[in-house]
C-alpha cells in the first residue's frame, strides 16, 4: 500500500509540473507576440490622398479661402488589430463618432493637423477601416476656412497659389512620417474668377523648439505634407472697370497742356486728380487692396504725379504771364510740355508693365 501510494503521488507531480510548463510557455509566447503588436515598426510611414471638390469665398483682403473636400491617411500598424479582438471578420469599419471614440481612446493612434486653418475644421463624416493585416484607411470628410499667402503684384494678371498644410501632431518624425502624398481636384473646384494652373505636394520636416521641464530648450521635427493649387486670376472684367479707366485718366493728364484758356487747364487736373483718387478708393473698396509696390499702385501713383505735375506747371507758367515775361520763353517752353509730359508718361507705363509683367 505505500508504495501505491507513492505512484499516486508521483503522477501527480508530473501532471502539476506539465501543466505549469505548458503555462509558462503561453505566456512567453503571448508575451512576445503583444510586444510585437504593441510596439511595431517606427517610424510610421503616412500615405496621404486630399481631394479638393470646391474652392469658393476667395478674400483677398483677408488672404483666407474657403475649401469643401476630403483627406485619406493610409498607413500600417500592428497596433491596430487589438480593435478587432470582438470582430467575426477580417476588416472593420467604424464610422463617425465611434470612430472618433476610437481615435480618443488609442493614445498610439496619430493626430493630425491644418496647420494654416482659420477657426475650427468642421468635419461632417469621418470613416475608419481596420484590416488583419494592420492597416488603416482614416477618411475625413470636412470644409474649413484656410489662410494663403497672396501675391499682388502683378494683379489682375496675377495667379495665386491655394495651400494646405497638413502635419503631424504630437508625433515627431521618430514615430511618424508622410511618405507620399497626392492631390485631385474635382470638377469644377474653383469659381469662376480664376482659371486652373496647376498642383503639386511636397513633404517636408518642421523645426520646432521645445522648452522642457529642466529648462533645456530642444529641438524637434515633425513631418508637415504640404498641398498646393495654383490659379490664374481671369482678367477681363478689372481689365475693363479699373486697368483701361486709370490708363485713360493718365493719359489725359498729361495732355492738359494741348488745352486753350488757364481756368480749362486748372479744372481740368484738378477735376482728374480727383478722378484717380476717386478711382483708386472704389478699387480698394470694391475690389483688391494692391499694395504700392505692384503694377496697380504704381500706375496710381503716376497718374496722381502727372495730375500734379501738370496743375503745379500750369500755375507756375501763369504767374510768369502776370509778371510779364516774354513771351519768347513762355510759349516755346508750354509747347515742348506739350510733346514732352505726353512722350515721358507712355514711357513710364511701358516700364511699369516690364517691371511688373515679366
Amino acid at each position: 500500500m505505500p508504495y501505491k501510494g507513492y505512484k499516486l503521488h508521483l503522477k501527480d507531480s508530473l501532471f502539476f509540473l506539465c501543466i505549469c510548463l505548458i503555462t509558462v510557455f503561453h505566456s512567453l509566447a503571448f508575451n512576445q507576440n503583444n510586444e510585437e503588436l504593441v510596439y511595431g515598426e517606427l517610424p510610421i510611414k503616412v500615405s496621404v490622398t486630399l481631394t479638393i471638390d470646391k474652392i469658393d469665398d476667395i478674400n483677398l483682403r483677408d488672404e483666407s479661402f474657403f475649401m469643401d473636400g476630403n483627406v485619406q491617411f493610409y498607413w500600417n500598424d500592428p497596433r491596430s488589430k487589438l480593435l478587432l479582438n470582438d470582430s467575426i471578420t477580417d476588416n472593420k469599419i467604424f464610422e463617425n463618432e465611434e470612430a472618433l471614440q476610437v481615435v480618443q481612446n488609442n493614445p498610439w493612434f496619430p493626430k493630425f493637423e491644418f496647420i494654416n486653418l482659420i477657426g475650427d475644421l468642421d468635419v461632417h463624416k469621418i470613416q475608419l477601416k481596420v484590416t488583419s493585416k494592420g492597416n488603416i484607411v482614416y477618411h475625413l470628410f470636412f470644409n474649413g476656412v484656410f489662410i494663403s499667402n497672396w501675391n499682388l503684384k502683378k494683379f489682375p494678371f496675377d495667379t495665386q497659389n491655394f495651400n494646405i498644410n497638413i502635419e503631424s501632431f504630437g508625433q515627431d518624425v521618430r514615430e511618424l512620417v508622410f511618405n507620399s502624398a497626392e492631390l485631385i481636384p474635382g470638377e469644377s473646384f474653383i469659381n469662376r474668377d480664376w482659371r486652373f494652373a496647376g498642383m503639386n505636394s511636397n513633404i517636408t520636416n518642421q523645426d520646432y523648439e521645445l522648452n522642457t521641464i529642466t529648462d533645456i530648450e530642444e529641438s524637434a521635427k515633425f513631418s508637415r505634407v504640404t498641398f498646393n493649387l495654383s490659379a490664374e486670376r481671369i482678367t477681363t472684367p478689372y481689365k475693363w472697370v479699373i486697368l483701361l479707366p486709370l490708363l485713360i485718366l493718365i493719359l489725359l493728364s498729361a495732355t492738359v497742356f494741348w488745352i486753350e484758356g488757364l481756368r480749362f487747364k486748372v479744372f481740368s487736373s484738378i477735376g482728374l486728380l480727383l478722378a484717380i483718387i476717386l478711382l483708386r478708393y472704389f478699387s480698394l473698396k470694391a475690389y483688391v487692396p494692391f499694395p504700392i509696390n505692384s503694377l496697380m499702385g504704381a500706375l496710381f501713383i503716376l497718374g496722381l504725379v502727372i495730375a500734379t505735375l501738370t496743375l503745379i506747371i500750369t500755375v507756375i507758367v501763369q504767374r510768369l504771364r502776370n509778371r510779364q515775361i516774354t513771351q519768347s520763353i513762355i510759349i516755346p517752353s508750354i509747347r515742348k510740355f506739350r510733346i514732352i509730359i505726353p512722350v515721358l508718361v507712355v514711357f513710364f507705363i511701358i516700364i511699369i508693365f516690364l517691371t511688373f509683367i515679366l
